[in-house]
């Protein structure tokens, strides 16, 4: 029996499976890859929200060091509850890192994006897709 034939990735979103034990740490669940004219120029990763969002920014900062842009706000659940809703983003000519803490709605799940010059032109060219506020 022969293997299914599989196309490239050329310029689509790509589901990335790691090994269990070579799951990037701060991920819940499998990443998502942006290939662009068929390189991998970015990925997206969900974590944890409010279970995890210090855990996240202090494994990003000490990668990085301090963001470039950070906005921290404060957003109320339906029991008036205030949850801390952190917005950092670290930049360097070769790469963008943005982080969110928690996702509007939703205190479980927050992300991670980090994606190279060459996706950073192309979001610009297309704000509605930017995560988060403006920083």
């Amino acid at each position: 029996m022969t293997e299914p034939v599989s196309t490239p990735a050329f310029n689509e979103d790509v589901k990335i499976i790691f090994p269990l034990d070579r799951r990037p740490q701060i991920t819940v669940g499998d990443p998502i890859g942006t290939v662009v004219d068929g390189k991998l120029e970015g990925i997206k990763m969900k974590t944890g929200g409010i279970r995890t969002w210090d855990i996240v920014l202090d494994a990003l900062t000490k990668k990085y060091g301090d963001p470039s842009a950070r906005r921290d706000l404060q957003e109320s659940n339906l029991m008036g509850a205030k949850i801390p809703v952190i917005f950092a983003v670290w930049t360097s000519p070769e790469l963008v890192v943005e982080f969110t803490s928690v996702r509007p709605g939703d205190v479980t799940a927050g992300s991670v994006e980090v994606y190279t010059a060459v996706l950073a032109a192309k979001k610009k060219a297309t704000p509605s897709s930017l995560s988060g506020p403006q920083l």
